[in-house]
C-alpha cells in the first residue's frame, strides 16, 4: 500500500509540473487518472530521452520551468513511516495573493495600494509536534523544490508584475514523511498536533557555491553573494510610487574575502524566524502567510534608502518596523522570545494530507 501512495504522490507531482508547463487534461478527465496520465507521459518521455543527447541541465526554476526529475523506479516506504503533503498559501488580509491580481488596497499604516511582484521563502527543517515534542518531516529530495532538509515555496507565476523576475512553474506544498505513532495512528490524528519550521537556509547550507548545487538552492533570484548566502523570504510590493521590498537573510557574515568567500564562521545577524504554529492539524489544515499582516507596522509610503526593508544594516527604519512580524531583533538578528509574536504566519482549514 505505502507502495502505491509513493507511486501516487511521485507521478502527482508529475502531472502539476505538466500543468505549470502548459499542458492541459481534458476536463472530463478525473484527478486519478491525470495522475495516470502523467505516469505515461512520463514514461513515453523517458524513452524518447533515452535515444537522444545524454546531457543533462541542471534545474534551475527562476531561469525556466523547472525540469520533471523523478526517479524511474519509486523508492520504497519504510515501514512505520507516512507520507504527507503540508500545503502553504499566500494571502493579504482575505484574498489570495497572486501577480495578476489586485492593486490590493489598505495596506500598511499609511493604507497603501501594492501589487505583487515576486513572492517566494524557503523553509527549513520542519517538524510535527506529538506530546511536545519535534519529530522531524524528512523531505522528499527531488531537487528541484526540495533538497536535505530545505524547500524552496514559490507564488509567483511569472505573469503580471513578476514577469520581471519569475517563471510560471510554481511550488505551494512540502512533501516528506514521518514516523507513524505507536498506537497505530494516522498522521492525521491527535498524534500529531502543531508545525513547527524554520524560514531560511539552514547555515550549513547557505553559504555554498551557488553555481554547484542542486536546485532549489541555486535560484539566483534568491540569492545575494557567497559571503551572506541566500534571500530567504523575498516578497517585491509594487506601490503607487515605487517598490517596497522585504528580503529577509543573514546579515553582518564576517568573511575573508567578501562577497566572493565564505564566511568563516556564522553571521552575527542570522535573521532566521523559527514559526511554531501549535494549532496545525495534519491531514485538514493549511499554513498561510498573510502579506497584509506582515507590514501592518510599515509605512509602505517611506524609503529611508533601499527600497522596502532588505535586512541591510542601513534599513533600520523600514526594518525595526517589519521584523517583529516574523518574530525577530532587528537590532540583533534573533527571535525574541522564541519568535513567538510572529503574525505574518497563521493557519486555516484545508487539507495537508495525500
Amino acid at each position: 500500500m505505502l507502495k502505491h501512495v509513493r507511486e501516487s504522490l511521485v507521478f502527482g507531482r508529475v502531472a502539476d509540473l505538466l500543468v505549470s508547463n502548459g499542458f492541459s487534461f481534458p476536463a472530463s478527465v478525473p484527478g486519478s487518472r491525470r495522475v495516470a496520465g502523467a505516469a505515461l507521459l512520463f514514461g513515453a518521455a523517458a524513452l524518447l530521452g533515452a535515444c537522444g543527447d545524454n546531457d543533462s541541465v541542471g534545474a534551475d526554476p527562476d531561469a525556466a520551468p523547472p525540469p520533471i526529475e523523478v526517479d524511474a523506479a519509486p523508492v520504497e516506504v519504510d515501514a512505520g513511516v507516512r507520507e504527507l503533503s503540508i500545503e502553504f498559501a499566500a494571502q493579504v488580509g482575505d484574498l489570495a495573493a497572486a501577480c495578476g491580481a489586485g492593486p490590493y488596497a489598505g495596506l500598511g499604516t499609511d493604507g497603501a495600494e501594492v501589487s505583487i511582484a515576486d513572492l517566494r521563502f524557503y523553509v527549513a527543517n520542519p517538524r510535527l509536534l506529538r506530546d511536545g515534542v519535534e519529530v522531524p518531516i524528512t523531505l522528499v529530495q527531488d531537487e528541484v523544490w526540495q533538497y536535505q532538509d530545505v524547500a524552496l515555496l514559490d507564488f509567483e507565476d511569472g505573469t503580471g508584475a513578476c514577469s520581471t523576475n519569475g517563471n510560471s512553474a510554481i511550488n505551494t506544498r512540502i512533501v516528506g514523511t514521518v514516523p507513524e505513532p505507536e498506537d497505530g495512528g494516522g498522521v492525521g490524528d491527535d498524534e500529531y498536533q502543531g508545525l513547527v519550521f524554520d524560514l531560511g537556509v539552514p547555515y550549513e547550507l547557505n553559504h555554498l557555491d551557488v553555481t554547484a548545487v542542486p536546485s532549489p538552492l541555486n535560484v539566483m533570484a534568491m540569492y545575494w553573494a557567497w559571503a551572506i548566502g541566500h534571500k530567504f523570504v523575498r516578497i517585491d510590493l509594487v506601490t503607487g510610487d515605487g517598490a517596497w521590498n522585504i528580503h529577509l537573510g543573514s546579515q553582518q557574515c564576517d568573511s575573508p574575502e567578501a562577497p566572493s568567500a565564505p564566511p568563516a564562521s556564522g553571521c552575527a545577524k542570522p535573521n532566521r524566524p523559527r514559526i511554531a504554529l501549535a494549532d496545525f492539524r495534519p491531514g485538514e489544515d493549511t499554513v498561510v502567510l498573510d502579506i497584509a499582516a506582515l507590514v501592518a507596522g510599515s509605512n509602505l509610503s517611506a524609503d529611508a534608502g533601499a527600497p522596502g526593508c532588505q535586512s541591510f544594516p542601513g534599513d533600520v527604519d523600514e526594518c525595526t518596523e517589519l521584523f517583529p512580524a516574523f518574530g525577530l531583533s532587528f537590532e540583533s538578528g534573533d527571535c525574541e522570545d522564541d519568535c513567538a509574536g510572529q503574525s505574518a504566519f497563521s493557519v486555516a482549514a484545508g487539507s495537508s494530507l495525500l
